[in-house]
C-alpha cells in the first residue's frame, strides 16, 4: 500500500482494495500506560483524519481513551457542541437538545454507549406514546418518532468516528406510527361570535382611547381575517412579511 503522511496525529495508508484512506491514531490509556491504536476509513484523506482527530479530542477531554467507557449521555452532550449546534439553525439545535434531555439522558444517560440495546430503545419509545409527559399523559407519536430520528443521527456519528463499534441499536427500532388529529374547522356561527367579540373590544378601546388595546385589537383582527380567508397555518402568518403580500390582482402570492 502507498503512505500518505498526513499534518496530523496520525499517520494514513491509501487502501487499494477498497479504496479509502485509513488513517491510525493512537493515546495513552492513563490507567495501564499502554497505547490504545483505531483505525478510521474514510473516502478522502481529509475525512479519515477529521474521524480520528474527533477521536482523539474526545478521549483527550474525558480523559478516556476507550470508547467502550464512555456514557450515553456524555456522548450526547458531545454530539450536540461539537457536531450540530454550528451546523444546524438555533431553533433546530435547541429542539434536538430539548428531546435528547427530555426523553433520552434520564432514562439512558448513564449508560454506556455499548450497552444501549434496541431491545430497551423499543420499550422505552412505547413506554413514551403511553405516559411520555410530565403529567403522565401520552407523548404525541410525531415527538417520539423525531426523537428516535435524532438518536440515531446521535449513534450514527458515534459510529463514524470511532467512539462506538456495535451496530447502531436505534436503526432496529421501529418508529412509532404517525397518528394525526382530525381537522374541525370553525363554523360560520363560531367565526361570527368571535368576530363579534373582538368588534365590541376594538369599540370599546377606540370610545376609552386605549391605544395599545386598539393596536391589538386591530393587529389580531387582521391575523385572524388572514387565516380564515387562506388556511395558513400559525408558524406561516406569524412569519409572513411584507414583500410576501401581493395586492395585485395579476400576480399570485404563495399564501393564495
Amino acid at each position: 500500500m502507498a503512505t500518505k503522511k498526513s499534518p496530523g496525529e496520525g499517520s494514513v495508508l491509501f487502501n487499494p482494495s477498497t479504496k479509502t484512506f485509513e488513517a491510525r491514531f493512537y493515546c495513552k490509556d492513563p490507567r495501564t500506560g499502554k497505547d490504545v491504536r483505531k483505525k478510521f476509513s474514510g473516502s478522502t484523506q481529509a475525512e479519515a483524519v477529521k474521524r480520528g482527530k474527533a477521536w482523539l479530542a474526545l478521549f483527550k477531554r474525558s480523559g478516556k481513551a476507550n470508547a467502550n467507557k464512555i456514557t450515553l449521555g456524555a456522548w450526547i452532550d458531545s454530539w450536540l457542541t461539537n457536531y450540530v449546534k454550528l451546523n444546524v439553525r438555533t431553533k433546530t439545535y435547541n429542539k434536538m437538545k430539548s428531546s435528547m434531555e427530555c426523553y433520552i439522558k434520564p432514562v439512558f444517560g448513564n449508560l454506556l454507549l455499548s450497552a444501549v440495546s434496541s431491545f430497551e430503545l423499543q420499550k422505552h419509545f412505547n413506554q413514551l406514546l403511553l405516559n411520555g409527559r410530565k403529567d403522565q399523559t401520552p407523548l404525541s407519536s410525531s415527538t417520539v418518532r423525531i426523537t428516535r430520528r435524532y438518536l440515531t443521527q446521535c449513534l450514527e456519528m458515534a459510529i463514524k468516528i470511532g467512539v462506538l463499534t456495535t451496530a447502531n441499536p436505534c436503526r432496529t427500532t421501529v418508529p412509532a406510527k404517525l397518528s394525526t388529529k382530525e381537522i374541525r374547522p370553525l363554523t360560520q356561527k363560531q367565526i361570527s361570535h368571535m368576530m363579534a367579540t373582538l368588534d365590541s373590544d376594538l369599540a370599546k378601546a377606540l370610545e376609552t382611547d386605549n391605544i395599545s388595546k386598539i393596536f391589538w385589537c386591530q393587529t389580531l383582527r387582521m391575523g385572524l381575517l388572514l387565516a380564515l380567508g387562506t388556511g395558513v397555518r400559525a408558524g406561516e402568518l406569524l412569519a409572513l412579511h411584507w414583500s410576501e403580500v401581493i395586492l395585485d390582482d395579476t400576480q399570485h402570492s404563495p399564501y393564495t
